[in-house]
């Protein structure tokens, strides 16, 4: 079973407002889209993604601190999992498979490192 990604998915977001910038004029009311790569201003949809889909990640190494955090130390144990073995194994799902969605690369990886997680 995967652990909840949600937490380290909002605080990666959340990194990555900053409430002293506006929210670009090209993105709002209608939703569109700032094609300007030099403007400065505030990109909800850099953020969400475009239509909700993909948008900010944690990087490997942050997603893999997280996971050694929220599984099972004993599960940990039992598979000699360490930081930079499960980094690696995200970065490898990653590069393998550049369209596989966050959660789903994430699972792919945990699956790499050993037998399947308790519930």
């Amino acid at each position: 079973m995967l652990p909840d990604l949600r937490p380290l998915k909002l605080a990666t977001a959340s990194r990555l407002l900053d409430p002293s910038k506006r929210i670009c004029q090209y993105e709002v009311p209608g939703g569109g889209v700032c094609r300007d790569e030099n403007c400065e201003d505030a990109h909800l949809s850099r953020i969400a993604g475009h239509g909700g889909r993909g948008g900010a990640e944690p990087t490997d190494p942050e997603t893999a601190e997280y996971l050694l955090n929220a599984l099972p130390s004993k599960w940990l144990a039992d598979n000699n999992v360490s930081l930079p073995k499960v980094s690696s194994a995200i970065r490898q799902v990653r590069l393998k498979n550049p369209q596989m969605g966050f959660e789903e690369r994430v699972a792919h990886a945990l699956a790499a490192l050993g037998p399947s997680l308790p519930p």
